[in-house]
């Protein structure tokens, strides 16, 4: 008999905490984790080579697209 155990449900106080929590995650699974393309390098070790030339987006964001 195996009982399985819900993941804890994470709170946050705003959505800027959420972001930071978010931000936090997705540096440190970059760091871990190889380039698809250049598995001799991390996918941080490639975005920190590129960063310079990224143009920087200055609009509003909205993820919500209706059908």
């Amino acid at each position: 008999m195996s009982a399985s155990r819900a993941a804890p449900r994470l709170r946050f106080k705003s959505y800027a905490e959420l972001n930071a929590w978010l931000a936090d995650k997705c540096v440190a699974y970059a760091k871990a984790h190889r380039h698809i393309d250049q598995p001799e390098r991390t996918i941080w070790d490639v975005f920190e080579e590129e960063r310079g030339r990224l143009v920087e987006y200055r609009g509003r964001f909205d993820g919500f697209q209706a059908d």
